[in-house]
């Protein structure tokens, strides 16, 4: 009954089934101490009167003691963390699911016992129990879910996990309210034992991971039965268990110990291992956030209030997560992680800005607290929360997965206690200000590196990711070695001779293709890049010197059989006039603007045909070829430019063009460019089909990524100074009309000269890049700075009455006739003007004094947004570029 056979419907309705009740205990345990606070404070309190201490537990002892009793459930994670590889490698990924959840519900018992007995200690002990099972379970059942369901749903049910844990989350806060089962903590405390109860129940029938059972058991018998039992009755069944072995290799039952040490050796596992700390170091936030967000909350709202942002924190965080859970397959990993990533870190930035501007101007600002707190729960959930947590079983093969997702989280487990521990006691001393450095400075560290360094996972096998990742890891030694042959020295004039009789217009006609009527001619293309002179935008082009040899197999020319006397004869070299004697392909580059061969001091050409007829060319010439780019990352962005190669008037009837070494078929030398790095060669071939037939076409595609120094220098530093400048007018006094005018038009000129010089340079495209963005925004802050001193001009002056019409008095103004009850005079109202309450003004000086902070914050959240932004996008496009 519960065998979902492939269903999609089934697949999310069991599999969410079972992540809600094995995530149940630790979202649930770790919420409702939230929003029930107050009810365990005196709970605590009371135990202490009861043991005849009447003053009970001073405030900074119930701190300490409270903030313990939440934090060691870190340290009871970390064993269970610790024994997850253990358990999985030897006794499967069901059975240490059903051991987590057997502890699990032990743990529950005892902690509802504790309340009716009033031992704190007892519920102490069993958050401990229950964290090391959690510190099982969670683990277990990430894997689990990846590896029982198909490539394009992995996702899916990935972000499962998380989803149920944000909901349990949820559920929780929800109870631990005190119009709910707040007030009643055994009840609240022992709800969680039904859970408990059916994860165990729903456990129980499950088959064992088709993975595990084929690489780690050796079974293939039982791994097919798990997979029908997963995916159901597929064709391509067998084809899957191929796929799953490609993950097998001889480190399987390697000891534990070595395993780890086999991680911080291989620099691909490292590396996968940096990801997954880093990327669980952004979301350790999240925990002091979700025990203590009433507690803060209560600095600025009432008791009731607090509770229910808590809940919306929770809510919106479930939201999210619903939502992150239908859009990471079809979206991806890297790009939904970074750009949540970054939002998060504005979140928890946001929350400090609100609370000291609640503070230090106005009591309303407190409500940006909310906001803030809501949208950190809406990134949290949304993507960072759910694919930080799965991210690293992607990138590591099959023996090192558990253990590596286990040192992860170990490492996360060891982060959450020292940070969550800390921000209590930190929260007392320093205020929200403790928040900078214990979250917002390391998350902006990791999403950096992450940007640098994250691949995308979205649809692709693990072997292929763990591949990339070894490829990208793996340093290139290999050299170009120069073939020296030992060659005899025959008679040269045997060999002219010889020459002279291969190309007798007798038997050899240059005008016919070898093999004419039979196979096309098969011709190898290499090409060596000496140089690239020049990428433009302006002209889409790029310039590049190069050696194109060509070699091609032509019967006609093969000397070993004329005399055999020189079938030692490895090949022979001859002059390049000797080529236009001979059949040659018509080779041309279709997307080329101009080209010319180099011919100092002469021709530089050669030519080389061995005995069997195969004939081998080499010519150095330049080409400018045409190079469409897309530029709207400029000048962060990474452009493809082609060199195509085919043949003018042959079809594939007459010559296929191949690469004659695959892969090392383009070479290049040494070479820097002023504005671009060449990140990589691609080569490709197709057929291309023209109206005058179908012909063989070879591409050669070089990755270029532009170099943003010059940018920076020229116009980045300076677009940042002129906005500097421009804000020295909020320090100028108000009366100081001419400076704070002059320096105001001075900078709108500065910023439009530069955009204008900017612009000269760049094609007239008709679409946005990304430095007309900054550019854009800069000129705004320096106009804004000009309006501002309007603004403080136009208060500044009061204004005077208007006059009264000579022929009306003042009584007559008050005057209301049936036909103009409602009409008032100028005059009338200035004098109701006057009587207005003057709470409503706001002081020039008020204006000069909040732009000094408002416009140079808005300036840094763009630039951090800007440049995280765009930095990863062009990442991802470096990253994705589709040769």
């Amino acid at each position: 009954m519960l065998d979902p056979r492939g269903n999609a419907v089934k697949i999310i309705l069991v599999f969410g089934t079972l992540s809600v009740l094995v995530n149940f205990q630790e979202g649930y345990s770790n919420s409702y101490p939230n929003t029930a606070f107050l009810t365990f404070k005196e709970y605590i309190n009371n135990s202490y009167i009861e043991r005849e201490d009447p003053k009970g537990l001073q405030e900074w002892q119930f701190t300490w003691l409270w903030s313990g009793m939440l934090n060691v459930w870190f340290l009871g994670y970390l064993v269970g963390t610790f024994a997850t590889p253990y358990l999985n490698d030897n006794y499967g990924r069901k059975t240490s699911l059903l051991l987590s959840n057997i502890v699990s519900l032990i743990g529950t018992i005892v902690a509802t016992s504790s309340i009716p007995l009033r031992w704190p200690e007892l519920f102490f002990f069993s958050r401990v129990l229950a964290s090391a099972s959690c510190g099982v379970s969670f683990g277990s059942l990430i894997i689990f879910l990846q590896e029982t369901t198909p490539t394009e749903q992995r996702g899916l049910t990935s972000f499962l996990s998380e989803v149920a844990f944000v909901a349990m989350d949820m559920l929780g806060m929800g109870f631990g309210m005190d119009v709910v089962l707040g007030k009643y903590l055994a009840g609240l405390i022992g709800f969680g034992a039904i859970p408990g109860i059916l994860a165990i129940l729903v456990t129980l029938p499950m088959k064992e991971t088709p993975k595990y059972l084929l690489i780690n058991r050796n079974n293939r018998k039982a791994a097919m039965e798990a997979l029908i039992y997963y995916r159901g009755e597929r064709e391509d069944n067998e084809k899957v268990l191929e796929e799953m072995l490609k993950e097998s290799d001889d480190k399987i039952g390697m000891p534990v110990v070595q395993a780890i040490r086999e991680v911080f050796v291989t620099k691909h596992l490292r590396k996968a291992f940096m990801i997954g700390v880093l990327a669980l170091q952004m979301v350790v936030g999240n925990w002091p956030m979700m025990y203590l967000s009433t507690d803060l909350l209560e600095a600025h709202f009432n008791s009731s209030i607090a509770q229910l942002s808590s809940f919306l924190f929770t809510l919106g965080n479930f939201l999210a997560s619903l939502c992150g859970m239908f859009c990471v397959d079809k979206y991806g990993r890297r790009p939904m992680l970074i750009l949540f990533g970054i939002l998060n870190i504005l979140s928890m930035a946001g929350y400090v800005l609100f609370d000291r501007l609640s503070f230090y101007v106005h009591q309303s600002f407190s409500y940006g607290c909310i906001v803030s707190l809501v949208a950190y729960g809406v990134t949290y959930g949304g993507a960072l929360g759910p694919i930080a947590f799965f991210i690293t079983s992607e990138l590591v093969p099959q023996r090192f997965r558990s253990l590596v997702q286990s040192m992860v989280f170990a490492v996360n487990t060891v982060n959450n206690f020292v940070f969550s521990f800390a921000t209590l006691p930190a929260y007392q001393y320093f205020d929200v200000w403790s928040f900078i450095p214990l979250f917002i400075v390391p998350s902006v560290v990791c999403i950096f590196y992450l940007i640098k360094t994250l691949p995308e996972t979205k649809g692709r096998e693990i072997h292929e990711i763990v591949d990339d990742l070894a490829r990208a890891s793996a340093v290139d030694y290999s050299k170009i070695k120069p073939v020296n042959g030992t060659r005899h020295r025959p008679n040269t004039t045997i060999i002219s001779e010889i020459l002279s009789r291969l190309t007798d217009t007798r038997t050899y006609d240059k005008r016919l293709r070898p093999r004419y009527g039979d196979k096309p001619v098969d011709v190898g293309i290499t090409i060596h890049v000496s140089s690239i002179s020049a990428v433009s935008e302006v002209d889409m082009d790029f310039t590049l010197d190069f050696y194109l040899r060509q070699t091609w197999q032509d019967p006609r020319l093969a000397f070993g059989k004329i005399d055999m006397r020189f079938e030692t004869i490895e090949s022979l070299t001859v002059g390049v006039d000797y080529l236009e004697r001979l059949w040659k392909p018509d080779t041309f580059f279709p997307n080329e603007k101009k080209s010319f061969f180099h011919v100092a001091t002469t021709h530089n050409s050669f030519l080389r045909i061995d005995p069997d007829g195969t004939v081998f060319t080499s010519q150095r010439l330049t080409v400018t070829a045409t190079c469409p780019m897309k530029l709207h990352l400029f000048p962060m962005d990474s452009q493809k430019c082609k060199l195509e190669i085919e043949s003018y008037g042959y079809s594939v009837l007459d010559i296929i063009y191949f690469f004659n070494k695959s892969s090392e078929s383009i070479s290049r030398s040494e070479f820097e460019l002023p504005q671009f790095v060449l990140i990589d060669v691609q080569i490709s071939s197709k057929i291309e089909k023209l109206s005058s037939g179908a012909y063989s076409r070879l591409q050669c595609v070089f990755l270029f990524k532009r170099n943003i120094g010059f940018y920076i220098i020229q116009i980045y530093l300076p677009s940042i100074l002129i906005v500097v400048i421009s804000w020295v007018s909020f320090w100028l006094s108000r009366d100081a009309t001419p400076a704070r005018v002059a320096l105001g038009v001075l900078t709108v000129l500065t910023m439009t000269t530069l955009m204008t010089t900017t612009n000269a340079a760049m094609p007239k495209v008709s679409y946005v890049k990304s430095i007309d963005i900054f550019l854009g925004v800069s000129f705004l802050m320096v106009f804004s700075s000009l309006l501002e001193y309007a603004a403080v001009g136009y208060i500044s002056n009061p204004q005077a009455p208007p006059p009264i019409p000579p022929r009306m008095s003042a009584s007559a103004v008050m005057v209301s006739t049936p036909t103009s009850r409602h009409e008032y005079t100028a005059a009338s109202q200035y004098s109701v003007d006057r009587c207005l309450p003057s709470v409503t003004s706001i002081r020039p000086s008020d204006i000069d004094k909040y732009s000094r902070v408002v416009f140079p914050l808005i300036f840094v959240m763009f630039n951090f947004v800007y440049w995280c932004y765009f930095y990863s996008i062009s990442g991802a496009e470096l990253n994705n570029s589709d040769f």
